[in-house]
């Protein structure tokens, strides 16, 4: 919910509305604006007095497709600069005014665009990723040629600008990661990359524990939309790393390699769609890497075998895809994930029913 504190820190007090996303007061402090979704998955932007009292949605994101949306109200508290999210994963900021409902573009970058805030003097800031890297920008609320405010890795986000515009507030992250080897004893370590690149959770050592798979962010992006993660492979120590990818525009992840070694199967989801493509990558590198099948969302996946592999996804549920034959089967009730073991006549299997919560071990023999 919102609340609302004075800085004294007494008085707390929750506004009765039912939306609460990216709040911002506007200039004159006569009302509070925020956004919530709608059945469709439609972000609508809402404002309220500071009592919750003339609640009321001033508009609706009619695009309908679910990304990057923050706001900020101009200096007379007439319109609201807003990020608009496109399917082909990129935002631009619009201007609506509240009382006439029209509305016009002002960027035309198809970039990624984080945040906004308008100042005094007319003008916008926000985070993008135009020259690479995700810093601030500025641009003219008339319109123009944005320039850019911040340089380096970033990313640079959620500016705020003091009220006669001399000062700019803004928060400068670091995604950095590093891979790392360490005996399980903990006496013994090794850092294997040293890029800046944010580490994604899954990696893991080929069968014969001489090479790495893993998934890295890409540095141009922030932490909320947009994120683009690219799958590596490399030797343990580091060297020969090379990538493994479909396109420029998919983002690659879920490694598994499989038991012998000589593939790696991973997904494939296009920015502009909401299916994922799952993969095999021949790891001589001689044949590019092949879509096999596809899935609406893609959550794990474990090898069986060398030409099995049992695929977990969303809404629950397991499937065995046969690489043989090119045929995928359904290998668990609804609300289940299965993982058979290899090499054991054992099936470990994720029950998310009510009641039957937990993990489950099932052999052959019962």
């Amino acid at each position: 919910g919102i609340y609302i504190v004075p800085i004294t820190g007494t008085s707390i007090r929750k506004l009765p509305v039912d939306w609460g996303g990216g709040i911002r007061w506007r200039s004159d402090g006569g009302r509070i604006g925020g956004t919530k979704f709608n059945d469709r998955q439609q972000i609508e932007f809402w404002s309220s007095t500071p009592t919750g009292e003339d609640n009321r949605r001033e508009f609706t994101d009619t695009l309908d497709t679910w990304g990057n949306f923050h706001f900020c109200y101009s200096p007379d508290g007439n319109s609201v600069a807003w990020i608009r999210h496109f399917a082909k994963g990129f935002e631009e900021i619009f201007i609506h005014n509240l009382a006439t409902h029209d509305e016009r573009q002002l960027t035309f970058a198809k970039k990624n665009i984080e945040d906004v805030t308008w100042t005094n003097q007319n003008l916008i800031v926000f985070s993008s990723d135009i020259a690479g890297s995700l810093n601030l920008w500025m641009v003219p609320a008339e319109g123009g040629d944005p320039m850019q405010l911040t340089r380096g890795s970033g990313p640079d986000d959620h500016p705020r600008i003091s009220k006669d515009g001399s000062r700019l507030l803004y928060q400068s992250m670091q995604m950095i990661g590093h891979v790392m080897i360490a005996s399980t004893s903990g006496k013994e370590w090794q850092q294997v990359t040293f890029d800046d690149k944010g580490i994604y959770g899954n990696k893991g050592f080929s069968p014969d524990g001489n090479r790495i798979a893993v998934s890295m962010q890409d540095p141009r992006f922030g932490w909320t939309g947009g994120s683009i993660l690219r799958c590596y492979i490399m030797d343990r120590n580091g060297s020969n790393r090379r990538e493994i990818k479909i396109n420029d525009d998919e983002s690659t992840g879920f490694l598994s390699w499989s038991p012998d070694g000589e593939k790696l199967a991973f997904w494939s989801s296009p920015i502009d769609k909401d299916s994922a493509d799952f993969c095999l990558s021949d790891m001589s590198g001689s044949v590019a890497p092949k879509r096999i099948f596809k899935f609406s969302n893609i959550l794990i996946s474990r090898w069986i075998d060398s030409t099995k592999i049992v695929v977990c996804t969303y809404p629950l549920r397991s499937h065995i895809l046969n690489l043989e034959d090119g045929s995928s089967s359904p290998n668990s009730e609804d609300s289940t994930w299965t993982f058979p073991l290899q090499g054991e006549n054992v099936i470990l299997v994720i029950d998310f029913r009510k009641g039957r919560e937990g993990w489950w071990v099932f052999r052959e023999e019962g």
